[in-house]
């Protein structure tokens, strides 16, 4: 019997399905891939052939009422990180911080046209993080930047 890695569901603490696809290596270093509206955990699949190449595990994650993850109601902005970090620590690899005690290196990329996260909100990010490399693509937007750089991530975090 073969598990579809694109159609993988957890349970949350509060009995919610969250969807998750997983591409690449399964045992390379996780990257959260984090779809826009109104797309999927599938959308990650722009970046299935470069994480494989460069042994990265790309995990796609449904977010709440899209594909395969439950709606909430009441659900606000800020609840979604937590839902993160519970499929996190299932998939192995725990979470509870504050950027500023981030102490890896991280790599953020960010399109300079993104429409849907600003790019004072990724700026913000990249400073708070102590050793954060920022790349900053210039004409790129929300999902061009993994469609046409998606080989340049995966070779800078593997």
């Amino acid at each position: 019997m073969t598990t579809d890695l694109t159609a993988q569901v957890v349970r949350l603490r509060d009995g919610r399905a969250l969807g998750y696809a997983e591409y690449g290596c399964s045992q390379g270093d996780t990257v959260f891939f984090f779809h826009g509206w109104p797309n999927s955990r599938l959308e990650a699949a722009f970046g299935a052939v470069a994480a494989a190449r460069l042994g990265v595990r790309l995990i796609g994650v449904d977010r709440p009422g899209y594909g395969l993850s439950d709606f909430c109601a009441r659900r606000r902005l800020l609840d979604w990180p937590d839902d993160v970090v519970q499929l996190s620590d299932r998939l192995g690899g725990p979470w509870g911080f504050r950027l500023e005690d981030i102490f890896v290196e991280v790599h953020l990329w960010h399109g300079t046209e993104d429409d849907k996260v600003l790019l004072a909100m990724a700026r913000y990010v990249a400073r708070a993080i102590p050793r954060c490399r920022a790349r900053f693509v210039e004409g790129e937007g929300h999902l061009s930047v993994l469609v046409r750089h998606g080989e340049d991530i995966f070779e800078a975090v593997s």
